[in-house]
């Protein structure tokens, strides 16, 4: 919804600047691409150009009673696939 934000904010700049131009088929014209090219990128579906993971890497320190220190390691991964967005 911001880049449908933005565009609408330079449609609505772009229409001032266009105002100041007499001809009108050229202002109908720059306006009509305009808005059609806005909707084209609000409702296509973007693909997504290379999947990913994450990896959140934890460790854990535990002090036991006789003065020791224990680690553990604790990996969590996700992965982003075509399916998950």
């Amino acid at each position: 919804m911001l880049i449908a934000g933005l565009i609408l904010i330079s449609v609505i700049i772009l229409t001032i600047f266009l105002l100041r131009i007499k001809n009108t088929y050229v202002v109908a014209t720059i306006l009509t691409v305009t808005i059609f090219s806005t909707i084209v990128i609000c409702f296509t579906k973007p693909t997504m150009h290379k999947q990913f993971s994450i990896n959140i890497i934890n460790y854990l320190i535990n002090f036991n009673t006789d003065g020791s220190i224990t680690t553990t390691k604790q990996i969590t991964t996700t992965k982003m696939q075509e399916g998950n967005r």
